[in-house]
């Protein structure tokens, strides 16, 4: 078995969660030379639901990468 720092789940039915392991999001956080970007996935991570596939907030949070990238849908 692998395991990773992140990992995200969709279903078709737009329902899907986001994982991560807290300890390496707190050492990515503490990171000082990249605080910004630390922020935004901070922020990224805030906004899914991690217990619930929440489709709503999957689509926040896809709004909000396309924005960071300057785009839209």
């Amino acid at each position: 078995m692998k395991h990773f720092d992140i990992g995200a789940n969709n279903e078709p039915n737009g329902h899907g969660t986001v994982a991560y392991n807290k300890v390496k999001l707190e050492s990515i956080l503490k990171n000082k030379s990249n605080e910004i970007e630390a922020q935004k996935l901070q922020a990224l991570l805030q906004i899914s639901n991690v217990v619930v596939g929440d489709s709503i907030a999957n689509l926040l949070l896809i709004e909000a990468i396309l924005f960071d990238l300057d785009m839209s849908v």
